[in-house]
């Protein structure tokens, strides 16, 4: 019995779609951390340093806590 050829097709483009998930989702990852430094890079230019002395007093608020 021979496999039908639609079926085939069908099979290799879910496949395909399967793998280029997997990498976008693996790209997206590391341009995570990027977003964050930039977010952080924003805050700063366009209100200055109390966004930053903000951040790093409730981060050490968090440490004593």
């Amino acid at each position: 019995m021979k496999p039908n050829p639609f079926v085939k097709y069908v099979t290799k483009e879910i496949v395909e779609a399967l793998d280029e998930r997997m990498q976008y989702r693996a790209k997206t990852k590391k341009s995570l951390s990027f977003r964050k430094i930039h977010l952080n890079q924003f805050g700063f230019r366009w209100f200055g340093m109390l966004p930053s002395s903000l951040k790093i007093a409730w981060e050490k608020r968090k440490k004593f806590r």
